[in-house]
């Protein structure tokens, strides 16, 4: 689409909407229609707790968490074990899209190639 800025439209969202684990937001990989944030946080001893989550924009401002139904979204303790979850989820959203249309046959795609 042109004009279409799914990352800064993202950014508003998450900023109003932030993950209470992992607030601070570190990178976005846009893919078509679909999200995928790294995010950062602290446990309970200040140790630092990275999220990976998949969302997918159902409207202007307004996003939702699928990753969890595919399990794909998670948690991790160390900045590049996440780094290369975000990066191998992104090719794995790439592949599945062509199902995007189709939410559960997505997910299952999703949950295959994971």
């Amino acid at each position: 689409m042109v004009g279409y800025d799914i990352e800064g439209e993202f950014r508003r969202w998450q900023s109003a909407n932030p993950n209470f684990i992992t607030p601070r937001l570190l990178k976005i990989r846009p893919v078509d229609k679909y999200v995928i944030e790294l995010s950062k946080g602290e446990g309970m001893k200040h140790e630092p707790i990275y999220g990976v989550s998949l969302l997918e924009r159902e409207d202007y401002g307004k996003f939702k968490n699928i990753g969890w139904r595919a399990n794909v979204s998670g948690a991790f303790d160390n900045l590049k074990e996440a780094n290369r979850h975000v990066e191998r989820l992104v090719d794995v959203v790439e592949s599945c899209q062509l199902y995007s249309d189709d939410e559960d046959k997505f997910i299952d795609c999703l949950k295959r190639k994971m």
